[in-house]
């Protein structure tokens, strides 16, 4: 759903979404907070809240609605770029984080603690610049693509 929205461009509703969800769960937090002794599981909740609510958003605003699959043969090539893509993601995540693993095992915690600050900082002005351009040239060219 949020790739429907990415891909239309509709940065207002996927901006809005996002901050209304997170605020909700604020608020739920915080009511939580005031009227139960949930104590700092109250952060868990709002987590999930917000993640909740912003699936449910998404859903609302992309107006797709997932049905039944009726001919698994045409299903195949997705399901076959879906699994590539799982174990990319996999094999990505122990890539980038192995450094830290090994840092963590060698030195202790207070290294890792130090390295894990230094490196986000080192790569806070890339994700700064490519996040956002990412995004909006990704949703151009998947817009192009069928345009054939």
């Amino acid at each position: 759903h949020k790739a429907l929205l990415q891909r239309g461009m509709r940065w207002g509703a996927l901006h809005g979404i996002g901050v209304a969800s997170q605020l909700l769960g604020a608020v739920l937090a915080i009511a939580l907070l005031l009227t139960t002794a949930i104590g700092y599981w109250a952060l868990a909740v709002q987590a999930l809240a917000a993640a909740a609510l912003q699936t449910a958003m998404l859903w609302v605003a992309s107006g797709w609605l997932p049905s039944r699959v009726r001919d698994w043969r045409a299903a195949r090539p997705a399901l076959g770029f879906g699994l590539y893509l799982t174990a990319f993601g996999v094999v990505n995540y122990l890539h980038r984080y192995a450094d830290n693993i090994l840092i963590g095992w060698r030195l202790g915690a207070a290294d890792l603690g130090h390295y894990s600050r230094a490196y986000t900082l080192m790569s806070l002005p890339l994700q700064v610049v490519n996040g956002p351009a990412g995004t909006a040239v990704i949703a151009a060219l998947s817009r192009l693509q069928s345009r054939k």
